[in-house]
């Protein structure tokens, strides 16, 4: 047995006061007055009993407890309990991580690997339990522990070769935090049902660059029993590395220029980098001129955002790229020129555009140009054969516009039909095909809100956040009653709080029709002064457009929402930046496979020209480009319980003072001083009711 603190040892001498208490005798110092001794025969006081110890048993129990005490602030632990589980011919339980993560593409780390893993098989013995798995952003087990137990120990380190052996790096980012909790909670469920498990330890072989994502760790409780042994690659990499990736401008759109950001890290040895167009070139990996290439400054350890200009107007190249540091994974941006967007509203009513009490009026506020949409809004009786993104029907059409609106659905379009009265919403049966049915004018006695919000539809989507999906204040004076029944297909997308109908999505063929049961003029409702009244209208136009006004970046490995890109028209087909066209799954609304950077098409048929598919520049995760070592600290810091030999701090520290750390460690698991400190109390307990009884006895005795 050692002690942490020996020093509080020297409080057990403190066990001779009892012996003291015990031995002493003290005279009484005063006199007490008498009547008469005179009668009296003078009789010395007996001192056999003097240094005599009258109860041995109650001596030896305060003695105890003053020893207990003592060897408790001592803080003892075992010593052999530090290395029971790392004994040589002890089995242990061995999962070996991997990183195969974009920075580990770096030419440095790669001619690191293999070595490393051959020193590290080398380690086993062959009645340890291995499972290796590879990550990055997600975790990839290629052995399992009933694999690798199956594989006979004499074989085992050619099969894990074999299996290792066409290892490559992919795109995506590092999440190192999900790859050491998988490991974890995989050694636990397999070491659960064993009596002695031995050493259950995780081994990383990373670049472990800064980059790396901890999020996973945090609130998790580390396993006491699992330990992370680091094997650090890319130790001869060069540190300068800038990374390159665009921003995201609104602005950008129909500009001759684009924003990107570069970053620098934080041990770089070089200030200055340059930016050029790499499609402009004869190769793609010739070096720009001083002529063709932007220079940039940025410090290490910090980013810059600059803007480049295009080389060419008319056709934009779709990737910029970066000289001027030691690795080139994260040289390249793939970039999209958004051109600015032409829009054509057709607008079918009646009401001057400049009568605040109409409808109309509040029309070209809503669909404003901004730099990324040209919008022009004509009435039906000046438009021409163009057809446009949307129409808004609020007078009851006449036949010749009937067909044409119904020709305008079939081939796809989207009309808004807006009940302005009982007599107009009638003819909406007769616009889409249908057996005329009666409309009536609801009877409010006050006003209405809006209930049973279908969150799920596209154009309704964005206000399903609870920041944004309170509704109570909007207000309807005046509705009309619709009777669906005609329509079978028919989508209710928010009713009145008395049940009826008052957003509905009516498909027609390619087309659609939006049916409104209430106008949005002062007359009907508080639609028109409603805050969510023109990001909802835009969403219609969006939806029937199918093409919407946010920028689309993305990064490998991070899902792409199809409904957002093409919110009416589904899309069937991806176009690869290798050329490929696949075919994607029947109501998929998620695209997880942008497993490289380059330009990602989506299509709604396999043979789809490039104007007509939408476009999504799929860059690297720009954590990546982050290469600086992560401190083992960091790690610490989350919970993680680091092996001896990857803790930093021990290199540069005495023995001594390793010695010292590893001795608290051991003690601050075992805390025998609990069990110490309980034990005095129970033993001062005991001493207590003893004195206690043999007082009482002896005062018995006396008087009797």
């Amino acid at each position: 047995m050692s002690f942490l603190t020996p020093l509080y040892l020297l409080g057990a001498l403190a066990v001779s006061l009892p012996i003291l208490f015990h031995m002493i005798r003290r005279t009484p110092r005063g006199r007490m007055p008498f009547s008469s001794t005179m009668f009296l025969d003078p009789a010395p006081p007996r001192i056999t009993r003097r240094s005599r110890i009258e109860n041995w048993f109650l001596l030896l129990l305060r003695a105890l407890a003053v020893c207990l005490l003592a060897a408790a602030f001592a803080r003892p632990f075992l010593r052999e309990t530090e290395g029971a589980d790392v004994e040589e011919g002890d089995v242990a339980w061995r999962y070996v991580l991997i990183d195969t993560s974009a920075s580990a593409r770096r030419e440095c780390v790669q001619n690191e690997l293999p070595e490393a893993l051959d020193e590290l098989f080398d380690e086993f013995d062959p009645r340890d339990h291995i499972a290796v798995a590879t990550f990055d952003q997600a975790v990839r087990e290629r052995i399992s522990f009933e694999q690798s137990a199956a594989i006979d120990a004499a074989r085992r380190r050619e099969v894990l070769a074999s299996e290792l052996g066409g290892l490559e790096p992919k795109w995506r980012g590092t999440d190192l935090g999900r790859a050491l909790l998988t490991a974890a909670e995989t050694l636990t469920d397999a070491t659960t049902n064993e009596t002695a498990p031995g050493v259950q330890e995780v081994i990383v072989v990373s670049d472990l660059q800064r980059g790396s994502d901890l999020t996973a760790l945090q609130g998790y409780t580390w396993p006491e029993t699992v330990t992370v042994r680091l094997v650090p690659l890319g130790g001869e990499c060069g540190a300068t590395n800038a990374g390159l990736a665009p921003v995201a401008d609104p602005r950008a759109a129909g500009e001759e220029s684009i924003r990107v950001r570069v970053t620098n890290s934080a041990e770089s040895e070089r200030e200055t980098f340059r930016l050029y167009w790499p499609d402009e070139f004869a190769g793609a990996d010739e070096q720009p001129t001083s002529d063709a290439a932007v220079e940039v400054y940025v410090p290490p350890g910090q980013s810059r955002v600059v803007r480049v200009k295009y080389p060419s107007a008319d056709h934009p190249p779709q990737r910029l790229a970066l000289s001027g540091d030691e690795h080139d994974f994260d040289n390249t941006a793939w970039l999209t020129h958004v051109s600015r967007q032409q829009i054509r509203i057709v607008y079918l009513g009646s009401g001057p555009a400049d009568d605040p009490q109409q409808m109309r009026f509040f029309v070209d506020p809503i669909y404003s140009s901004t730099p990324r949409r040209e919008v022009e809004i004509l009435d039906w009786t000046d438009a021409d054969d163009a057809p446009p993104q949307l129409v808004i029907v609020t007078d009851a059409p006449a036949v010749d516009q009937v067909e044409a609106l119904r020709s305008y659905m079939q081939q796809g379009g989207t009309v808004l039909f807006v009940a302005r009265t009982a007599e107009q919403a009638a003819s909406m049966y007769e616009l889409a095909g249908t057996s005329p049915v009666p409309v009536t004018e609801a009877d409010v006695a006050d006003y209405v809100m809006l209930t049973e919000i279908d969150f799920g539809h596209s154009v309704l989507a964005p206000f399903g956040d609870p920041r944004y999906s309170d509704f109570t204040k909007l207000h309807f004076w005046k509705h009309r009653i619709l009777d669906l029944q005609p329509f079978e297909e028919a989508r209710v997308l928010a009713r009145f709080e008395t049940g009826e109908p008052a957003i509905v999505e009516i498909p027609m063929d390619r087309g659609r029709m939006f049916v409104f049961a209430s106008g949005w003029h002062p007359e009907d409702s508080q639609l028109a002064v409603w805050s969510k009244f023109v990001p909802l209208m835009n969403l219609l136009l969006e939806y029937g457009s199918g093409r919407s006004d946010v920028v689309r970046q993305s990064v490998v490995g991070e899902p792409i929402l199809l409904d957002e890109l093409s919110p009416a028209r589904p899309l069937t087909h991806v176009r690869t930046p290798e050329g490929t066209v696949t075919s994607l799954p029947e109501g998929t609304t998620r695209f997880t496979s942008s497993d490289r950077p380059g330009i990602y098409r989506f299509q709604a048929d396999a043979d789809a020209s490039a104007e007509r598919s939408i476009a999504v520049p799929v860059n690297l995760s720009p954590a990546e480009s982050r290469t600086a070592p992560l401190p083992p600290e960091a790690l610490e810091g989350a919970g993680v319980a680091l092996s001896e030999e990857s803790r930093p701090e021990r290199a540069g520290e005495s023995e001594e003072r390793q010695r010292q750390l590893q001795n608290s460690e051991l003690e601050g698991r075992q805390k025998m001083w609990r069990w110490l400190i309980t034990a005095a109390i129970v033993i001062l307990l005991l001493e207590t009711l003893l004195a206690g009884w043999l007082t009482g006895r002896r005062t018995t005795g006396e008087t009797n």
